[in-house]
Formats: structure tokens, C-alpha cells, sequence
């Protein structure tokens, strides 16, 4: 067990806090949680999260609803008419097929009618009211076919351990949180699919999907809406900083297996073998109260002294001639207005 040999420090905490990268937010969609909202620690998360047993689901067998078009779709219409009429725009001998955009005001644009709104229409409303339209301004028997070949107007957002992350569009063939998940390639190797979280309208579901796999629950069919946001968070444990005398300074992910400060030394491509101070390394324990710093030589780094990284934790490797860490923490801190109540330096 590491032996304690000074005292404890919240100054220490400002120059660690310092020394932090900044933190990274996920986009907001449809929603004011950002990614750090999401990934709370478990039991916070837990506690904060709602049952999802009373979302709709697809139920097996059952005929899905029928898709609204919407602004941002794309439609492909084939138009049948006269010959004569036809032949002034199309080398088609009568038969024009149209690709046509949905407007943002929900209208298209086909030739010698005017625009036609067709959103929150059905396909086949959609198809019906276009030939209306033909028959009331050319004045002349029309038919229509086509279909939605775009589907761009019901965003939601796919987030976290992705195996493809970002923005999908339901659509006939996605319209539930398995579509979904099968849509973005599935789930990455370090996701938890146990602990997904739906954010809709403000509010925040647990989705267990791992038992959905295992035939425990029927998650996997909750039909998404507009505006969701699926997330599932990574099995990592968080994040480490390595600083100093290294050849990478920054942050780097914890796996889920876990890491070593040899290990976490490697991540950073190793010590500066002639700037470095092999025997003051110094890992600080900033996410505990109070902040504990661990002192080592690279010689008991590479023994039988390797600690675990945990989430949070600071790598310092100091330059050569800077070993002693009361008189660093003297000369930083002062420039921030802090002043060193105590510190506590373990030494293993």
C-alpha cells in the first residue's frame, strides 16, 4: 500500500484543473443535454432516467404507419399525358418521370402545373392531388406514379458508440430503435449496450438494449419519432491527461479493460529520455477528495510500482531539475491568485 507522507491539497486542484484539456460537447439536437448531460456517473444516471415501457412499439405482424412527406424529401413522379402536350418538354414520347425536391414551405415544382404542397401527405395523397393539378390547369386526362426516392424530413440523431454515428432519416424501412441501431452498422466493440439512453422532448429513457438482444425486453422496437436522440455510451471508463515531458502531451481514452501508468506512459510515446526526470513522475488523483498525488521513478514504473489509471487521473512528467513538487506548485500557483493550502505527495 502507497505510504502518505504530506498533507492534502484543493490548490493542487486548480493547477490540475489548469492543465485539463478543455471539455468536448456533443452537438445539441433537439434538445438542451449535451454529451456530458449523458454521461453522468451510473447511478446518477439511473436515478434520472424514465421507464420506457409506455413508448409505442411496432408490434410484429403489425402494418406500419403510413410515411408523412415533408419538407427536404425527394419525390420521383412519372407523368403520363398527351402526346401532344408532352412533346413540347420531353423526348420521352409522352411520359415524363420528374425528380422534384420538397420546398421548405412543403410545395414541389413540376412542369406546366403550379406548385403543388405536399407535405404531411401520404404517398398516395400526394400522387392523387398532383393529378389534380394536372387536370385542372392543362385541362387534359392525366395519370401519376412515383415515390419518395429521398427521405430527408424526419431527422434523428445517432449518438455515442456507433459503429456509423451522426444523423439518420426514418423512413419505411427505420422507424424503430433496432432499424436504427442496424442502420448506423450497429454498435462499436467498446459500446454499453446495457446502458442507452432515448432523449425525446426533454425527457430521458433507459434503453437496456443488450437484453433486448437476449430476447429480455422489446426495446428494440420503440418507434422513434422526429427529433430523437439515441445514445449509447462507451465502456471506457473516461479519459486520461499525460503533460510534460513526453513526446505526445494530451488526453487519451481509458479502454474497458482498463490501463497501467506504464501503459498510459506508452499512449504518450514515452518519457523525453534527455529533458525528463525519470525519478519524479508524478501521477495526481484529481477526481477524489482529497487529490492525491503519486510520486515514482520511472524505475518503479517499469517494476513492480505500475499503478492503474483511473479516470480523470493527471501524468506529469517533469523537466529535469524541477523534482521538487512544493516548489513547482509555489511557482504556478501564485500566477492564478491561489494560494497552497495543503498537498498530500504519496510515495509507493
Amino acid at each position: 500500500m502507497p505510504e502518505k507522507t504530506n498533507v492534502a491539497t484543493r490548490a493542487g486542484a486548480i493547477l490540475l484543473a489548469f492543465t485539463c484539456a478543455a471539455c468536448s460537447t456533443a452537438p445539441r439536437f433537439e434538445s438542451s443535454l449535451s454529451m456530458n448531460d449523458l454521461l453522468v456517473a451510473p447511478a446518477a444516471m439511473e436515478a434520472g432516467l424514465l421507464d420506457p415501457a409506455a413508448l409505442a412499439r411496432l408490434s410484429p405482424g403489425a402494418a406500419r404507419a403510413a410515411y408523412r412527406i415533408g419538407p427536404h424529401d425527394e419525390l420521383t413522379l412519372t407523368v403520363w399525358g398527351p402526346k401532344d402536350i408532352w412533346g413540347d418538354i420531353t423526348a420521352q414520347g409522352g411520359q415524363a418521370t420528374q425528380v422534384t425536391p420538397v420546398h421548405d414551405d412543403g410545395a414541389i415544382v413540376l412542369p406546366l402545373v403550379r406548385r403543388v404542397n405536399v407535405a404531411g401527405l401520404t404517398v398516395p395523397e400526394a400522387l392523387e392531388k398532383v393529378t389534380a393539378a394536372y387536370r385542372a390547369d392543362v385541362r387534359a386526362p392525366f395519370q401519376v406514379d412515383g415515390k419518395v426516392t429521398q427521405f430527408r424530413s424526419q431527422a434523428i440523431l445517432l449518438d455515442g458508440a456507433f459503429a456509423k454515428p451522426g444523423i439518420s432519416y426514418l423512413s419505411p424501412e427505420l422507424g424503430t430503435i433496432g432499424e436504427a441501431v442496424a442502420s448506423a452498422g450497429g454498435l462499436n466493440e467498446s459500446a454499453d449496450p446495457a446502458r442507452g439512453i432515448l432523449v425525446r422532448a426533454g425527457k430521458r429513457y433507459a434503453i437496456d438494449y443488450a437484453a433486448a438482444q437476449s430476447g429480455h425486453n422489446d426495446v428494440h422496437d420503440i418507434l422513434l419519432r422526429p427529433g430523437d436522440r439515441l445514445f449509447f455510451p462507451s465502456r471506457a471508463s473516461g479519459t486520461f491527461y499525460v503533460f510534460g515531458e513526453v513526446v505526445t502531451q494530451g488526453s487519451f481514452p481509458l479502454p474497458p479493460t482498463g490501463m497501467t501508468l506504464m501503459q498510459a506512459l506508452a499512449a504518450a510515446k514515452g518519457p523525453q529520455m534527455v529533458t525528463a526526470d525519470m525519478q519524479s513522475i508524478y501521477l495526481v488523483r484529481a477526481a477524489q477528495e482529497p487529490v492525491v498525488i503519486y510520486k515514482l521513478t520511472l524505475a518503479q514504473i517499469m517494476g513492480n510500482r505500475d499503478l492503474p489509471v483511473a479516470a480523470g487521473d493527471r501524468i506529469f512528467v517533469p523537466p529535469t531539475g524541477l523534482t521538487n513538487w512544493d516548489r513547482t506548485l509555489q511557482q504556478i500557483l501564485p500566477g492564478f491568485g491561489a494560494t497552497i493550502v495543503t498537498y498530500k505527495v504519496v510515495n509507493p
